[in-house]
């Protein structure tokens, strides 16, 4: 199993740690998403593999896609996702205050 996070910031790496730590993933299996240069350097040199800067390129061949981003941004993240997701793949929003309706007309996506 391969999974996405879009947003490595304290949320999203609150999960990918604890799939980590319990073994459930290993840090080639996790796709970390993330844009900030900082944190990609700092998620590197943590021994993490899978880092993208893109929202297209990191979903790909995943099968869950988890939405750790902050709400306000979620519009452009929603339709970037739109453009690559596949009928497959299941997102999971650990976002507040986004309805999975919203998410579902955005991402144009029915598996949340």
């Amino acid at each position: 199993m391969k999974i996405a996070i879009i947003g490595a910031g304290n949320m999203g790496m609150a999960f990918a740690n604890s799939f980590i730590e319990h073994q459930l993933l290993t840090k080639k299996d996790l796709h970390l998403i993330e844009k900030n240069q900082e944190r990609v350097n700092f998620l590197s040199q943590n021994g993490f593999e899978s880092i993208f800067p893109e929202i297209e390129e990191g979903i790909k061949n995943t099968d869950i896609i988890i939405l750790a981003v902050k709400p306000q941004d979620f519009q452009t993240v929603g339709e970037k996702i739109s453009t690559t997701i596949e009928p497959n793949q299941i997102l999971l929003s650990i976002m507040a205050g986004i309805t999975i309706s919203k998410i579902a007309t955005i991402t144009k996506h029915e598996s949340i």
